[in-house]
């Protein structure tokens, strides 16, 4: 049976401390930081992105905008200075049935028109904005076997080179 006037749980024999001396202090524990999460975080004194914008970008060049594993993008972005480049997983999918595709970017109104720029490069088969070099060399039909190697050996060796 529990003591007078203690809630149901306590030991019948236990009986408060006459003086609270007797309770056993604890040091404080410090409140530690959590983890940092994976996202971004603004400091309270960097201003939200100023524009937001979603412009029509063309199907047909999704491959050229995206790049291999997502380089070129990328690029866009850091030449840019714009914090978001971004298309929908949900639109990229259906980027076959469609003839253009949204693409959203925010920042500062000179980093948005920095990266329309750039965009509207790559739309037109201009990636010299982004650091890539294209030349076009005439070559004879004949030549073309021996400048792919065997099963583009040769090509693949030019590019991992430049």
């Amino acid at each position: 049976m529990p003591a007078a006037g203690w809630p149901e749980g306590f030991p019948a024999h236990w009986q408060p401390p006459a003086d609270e001396s007797q309770f056993r202090q604890r040091p404080r524990q410090e409140v530690r930081p959590r983890g940092r999460s994976r996202s971004p975080r603004r400091t309270r004194n960097e201003p939200a992105p100023e524009r937001t914008l979603i412009v029509d970008f063309p199907s047909s060049k999704l491959g050229q905008l995206v790049g291999f594993k997502g380089i070129t993008i990328q690029k866009v972005k850091d030449n840019a200075g714009v914090s978001v480049l971004h298309i929908d997983d949900h639109e990229k999918a259906k980027a076959r049935s469609q003839s253009t595709i949204p693409v959203e970017m925010a920042g500062s109104e000179e980093q948005v028109m920095a990266c329309q720029r750039i965009l509207q490069d790559i739309c037109n088969g201009d990636q010299t904005p982004v650091g890539h070099l294209t030349s076009l060399i005439n070559i004879e039909l004949a030549a073309v076997g021996k400048i792919m190697g065997n099963k583009g050996s040769t090509v693949k060796q030019l590019s991992e080179e430049t």
